[in-house]
């Protein structure tokens, strides 16, 4: 894949994100409030409580599983991807997906964060790179 590839692909998958936003399924709302007692799984309803309609907070990232593929190496010289570490090593590339470079924005709900990368790593590896996704709650 030709230099000039990697900032279509990059386009696209900035594309694939604004779709992937339209096409996530509603994420499961929530209550948050008090406990009735300290470790408690019930919300006392004589507190103050609140409802997220965007669900469970969070967040997910699309990473590269090699670093040293083109795609990679040309994400980390333009500034669109960071160094990926595991187990105290660069292992792979993480894909820069901020909204202030163009993807969309699913806000900090954690089903449409995964959503959403789930979509843009599955273009990637529609074009043959090795790509997945990490998602945890915040």
């Amino acid at each position: 894949m030709a230099k000039t590839d990697f900032a279509q692909l990059f386009e696209e998958l900035k594309s694939v994100s604004y779709s992937a936003l339209e096409e996530c399924p509603a994420p499961q709302p929530m209550i948050v409030g008090h406990p009735s007692t300290p470790l408690g799984n019930d919300v006392d309803p004589t507190k103050p409580m609140w409802y997220v309609a965007d669900g469970v907070c969070g967040f997910a990232y699309v990473i590269l599983e090699s670093g040293r593929t083109g795609f990679a190496q040309w994400l980390l010289k333009n500034g669109l991807g960071s160094k990926w570490w595991s187990n105290g090593r660069t292992k792979g590339v993480v894909v820069n997906t901020f909204p202030r470079l163009g993807f969309a924005e699913p806000g900090q709900s954690f089903e449409k964060n995964k959503f959403v990368a789930q979509k843009v790593a599955a273009r990637l590896r529609a074009e043959g790179i090795d790509a997945w996704v990490d998602a945890r709650i915040d």
